[in-house]
């Protein structure tokens, strides 16, 4: 028995350690050509809106959601319909801001609890649930290998259409689960 259990943790060791470092390598790739494409902060580009980190919680991810999540930020663009890019203050390879006020994109969030008789929504081949709130629209994947959570603020018009602008990504990087709800 003793000699099973050394076995699998040798295995798992064989398979934890190259996804991580894999994980390590991508993190930084990713991190070093954003910061390296963003520009510099003049008066100019104060003037267009807060240029201030966003704040973001970053919840611990397993490897392989890690790397999805990565994969997805990745995706997207430096800047969502003329809104620029801002930083974030924790998880910038799960975690991405654009604009004043941010619209923000969380990848690795919990799942959505949807109110029963609840509408669920096909937009960009994704199935999201969405939630108004006094301040934003909150919309959560739920047909994601790993959860999505988009937040529109209610200053945007039209949020649905700015959720649509994350679907590509979200499509080409994160795999698709089945659903109980029916996305219309």
């Amino acid at each position: 028995m003793d000699t099973e259990r050394r076995r699998a943790a040798r295995l798992a060791t064989l398979i934890a350690v190259p996804v991580a470092v894999l994980v390590g390598f991508i993190s930084y790739a990713v991190l070093d050509s954003r910061t390296s494409a963003q520009p510099p902060v003049t008066s100019q580009t104060l003037s267009t809106g807060s240029t201030s980190d966003v704040p973001m919680a970053a919840p611990s991810l397993s490897p392989g959601r890690a790397t999805m999540c990565l994969a997805f930020i990745a995706a997207l663009p430096t800047t969502l319909n003329n809104l620029a890019e801002r930083r974030v203050t924790a998880g910038p390879e799960q975690n991405i801001a654009y604009g004043d006020p941010a619209i923000t994109a969380a990848c690795g969030v919990a799942p959505a609890v949807v109110a029963s008789g609840a509408i669920a929504y096909n937009v960009g081949k994704v199935c999201w649930y969405e939630e108004t709130g006094p301040d934003a629209s909150v919309w959560t994947t739920l047909d994601r290998e790993v959860p999505v959570k988009v937040t529109v603020p209610n200053s945007y018009a039209s949020p649905g259409q700015w959720v649509t602008l994350f679907a590509n990504a979200l499509v080409a990087s994160v795999p698709s689960v089945p659903t109980k709800f029916q996305c219309g």
